[in-house]
């Protein structure tokens, strides 16, 4: 097969897998990614996961190791080793398929925790470098309708999890080490291992 039908057929089984797994709209970008790193490595294409050179054992993660230089790479492994959990438990909370029924009932707890999961994860996983716009959240928040008034009432309330930058539609946030903590104990919630 010629490369370019390759790099064809790796697009098309890979953006296929995504819309068959029903994932919302605002996670396909990440999950697209994943799936083309996935499908490469079955067509040998990319290298398998290795484990990167850490710390003592007690700090490595438990779970499937991040692939070699996840540390500059936008993906799901970086998450887990920033979080220091398992890829497989940070997958369980990163392609939940609109399922309100872990998030809390009243809109503005729930605005916080997926705040926490969006500028936590777009931070730990590299897609932002530092600082999370407030607009990457709300379309979440809308999607599993707890968008409302008092979205920014929630994040003005989280001041102990973020720090911020800017007003209005260019707010910004940034995960302190409170909120690190507490994104990772809500990623074992959603996961079930808490």
């Amino acid at each position: 097969m010629a490369a370019d039908e390759t790099i064809t057929e790796i697009l098309r089984t890979a953006h296929e897998s995504v819309n068959a797994a029903g994932i919302p709209e605002v996670l396909q970008s990440s999950a697209l990614e994943r799936a083309i790193d996935l499908v490469a490595m079955q067509h040998g294409l990319a290298s398998v996961p290795t484990t990167p050179a850490a710390g003592p054992p007690s700090k490595q993660s438990s779970g499937t190791p991040p692939p070699a230089g996840a540390t500059s790479e936008k993906s799901i492994a970086r998450i887990a080793a920033q979080l220091d959990l398992s890829v497989e438990t940070v997958e369980e909370v990163y392609h939940l398929d609109g399922d309100t029924g872990k998030l809390p009932s009243m809109n503005k707890a729930a605005v916080k925790e997926i705040a926490l999961l969006i500028a936590g994860g777009r931070q730990a996983g590299g897609w932002d470098r530092e600082w999370t716009t407030a607009s990457e959240i709300r379309p979440v928040a809308d999607t599993y309708g707890k968008f409302d008034g008092n979205f920014a009432t929630a994040l003005t309330e989280m001041e102990d999890e973020l720090s911020f930058s800017g007003s209005g539609s260019g707010r910004k946030v940034k995960l302190k080490r409170k909120g690190k903590d507490d994104l990772v104990a809500l990623v074992k919630r959603l996961a079930g291992e808490e």
